[in-house]
């Protein structure tokens, strides 16, 4: 009994020694003064938690500009949001800042741990079974099925200029149908056929939009930070948000269900190591298959989830803007095309076909896909949490165990950095000058945030986007049909996609 009472004692004296230690870290970082009875008001007459949070956190990045970071919330559920893209450049490329923030918790009940949801613990594991299919020899694998479906692309587009005049109500979904066929034949060796159904995104597919938009407005829910258990947070969220879950979840298993069946019937059935030429759902289920049956089916569905959630979202979100900001800005297409034909021609007269290597020339189309990721970035806040306190160049320290949120998107627009930051500009990528900070352009946001934990599919994410833009600008003349401006993009914990009219023009 003494012995019990004795080590409550030194626990209790070691908790409140850890508890001013990070007082002492944290008093140096300016304080917002948000109190508690703030905070729940704030959010109680909200309609959009969510988004109320987003512009709260936006209006004191404004006030403390010129520092880049402050604190946030009252004690214990202390956050520091970061502003200041040197300072997060150095806490996320930080081997001690490498679990999540709270947050996260919701995309684990969501869409289980995966390499988006992890912490420390599991990082290594996801990372060695997802890093074989985004190595180059993946890459020229998934290249010529992103061209197939570019022809069937055109195809389409041009049947509608052939029987009208090449006007669409809503650019969103012929993108995603790009997106959505790609992935299925290069991820899960399924074909979607969503091109070929009139631009109507699959079903499995298609549920990913409405998790996205639903779970963002559960982030405020207190069960997502005080409960580990996942039955019992889905039975005090929103019916909503449980019924998306579970057509989600249904969606995943039969997508797995039917690669299993097939690869039951092969001969071979043996762990595959190459995957080159195998895809990853395929190589997900060898690696699992024993005498016909398959074992671990959650972490399959966790890494699918994934490729869902992080590579069709992401990228049809970025591609959307930039056709629509091209359709809106004809000078700056029209220079994206003379780059484009000039690239082309060159490839024609050295009987060279377009690779990865070489669409790397094309700079000013970078240039268009770089400014679209800075004024829309697709995640708009990451998180993380460290493990050690982490010594800032300005004298500041970030102590372990509180949440760092790194706001993107107000990143991206700091006049500090980028020149009349609400405006389209290109350009602004194509000298990567530095800036009267002493950082470069291309250094000043985190798209794909930075370090070990930076985007895992940012290749293939550019060669697919990269395609797309040589595909469609160097055929068509697009134009956006509503007013500039008149599409205000939805604040989700996920940036959504473009939703405007479009039209098609063949060129010359």
């Amino acid at each position: 009994m003494v012995s019990f009472v004795y080590t409550l004692i030194r626990f209790y004296r070691f908790f409140r020694w850890f508890e001013y230690e990070i007082y002492e870290h944290l008093k140096r970082i300016p304080d917002a003064n948000f109190s508690w009875w703030k905070i729940i008001r704030e959010f109680l007459l909200s309609k959009d938690p969510y988004y109320n949070f987003f512009c709260i956190i936006n209006r004191l990045a404004d006030k403390y500009e010129s520092v880049g970071i402050f604190r946030f919330l009252p004690k214990p559920a202390t956050h520091i949001i970061v502003t200041d893209p040197v300072i997060a450049r150095k806490i996320l490329t930080s081997g001690d800042f490498l679990d999540k923030s709270m947050q996260y918790q919701l995309f684990r009940f969501l869409i289980l741990d995966n390499l988006f949801s992890c912490n420390r613990d599991t990082l290594r594991q996801h990372k060695r079974e997802m890093s074989p299919h985004f190595r180059m020899e993946s890459l020229n694998f998934y290249f010529s099925n992103v061209e197939k479906y570019l022809k069937l692309l055109n195809e389409n587009i041009d049947k509608c200029i052939d029987d009208g005049d090449g006007r669409f109500k809503d650019a969103k979904p012929i993108v995603a149908s790009f997106i959505a066929d790609t992935i299925g034949v290069n991820f899960f060796n399924i074909e979607f056929n969503s091109i070929g159904s009139c631009f109507k995104v699959a079903d499995c597919v298609d549920v990913v939009d409405e998790t996205i938009h639903v779970a963002s407005k559960s982030l405020a829910n207190l069960a997502i930070y005080f409960t580990h258990n996942r039955n019992l947070f889905l039975s005090l969220i929103s019916r909503r948000l449980t019924d998306v879950c579970h057509r989600l979840n249904s969606a995943v298993l039969q997508i797995i269900t039917n690669r299993i069946k097939e690869n039951v019937k092969t001969e071979n059935c043996q762990p595959v190591s190459n995957a080159t030429t195998t895809t990853l759902l395929d190589t997900l289920i060898r690696t699992r298959l024993n005498d016909g049956n398959v074992s671990k089916i959650e972490e399959i569905r966790a890494h699918i989830n994934l490729i869902l959630i992080a590579g069709y979202d992401t990228t049809k979100t970025t591609l959307t803007w930039c056709l629509y900001q091209l359709g809106h800005h004809q000078q700056i297409q029209e220079r994206l095309y003379n780059e484009i034909r000039q690239f082309l021609n060159e490839l024609d007269d050295n009987n060279e076909k377009i690779t990865i290597m070489n669409m790397k020339r094309l700079k000013f189309l970078e240039c268009c896909i770089l400014e679209t990721l800075r004024l829309y970035p697709p995640g708009l806040i990451i998180g993380r949490c460290g493990r050690r306190p982490l010594l800032l160049a300005n004298g500041m320290c970030i102590p372990a165990g509180v949440n760092v949120l790194f706001n993107l998107w107000k990143m991206g627009r700091n006049p500090k950095y980028f020149k009349q930051p609400d405006m389209f500009n290109p350009e602004r990528f194509l000298t990567d000058t530095e800036t009267d900070h002493h950082i470069s352009i291309r250094a000043a946001f985190l798209p794909f945030s930075a370090g070990i934990r930076s985007c895992i599919g940012k290749e293939y994410a550019m060669m697919q986007m990269r395609l797309f833009l040589i595909n469609i600008i160097g055929r068509y003349m697009i134009q956006s049909l509503d007013n500039y401006g008149d599409t205000i993009p939805e604040i989700n914990m996920i940036h959504p996609a473009a939703q405007f009219p479009i039209q098609f023009q063949r060129r010359n």
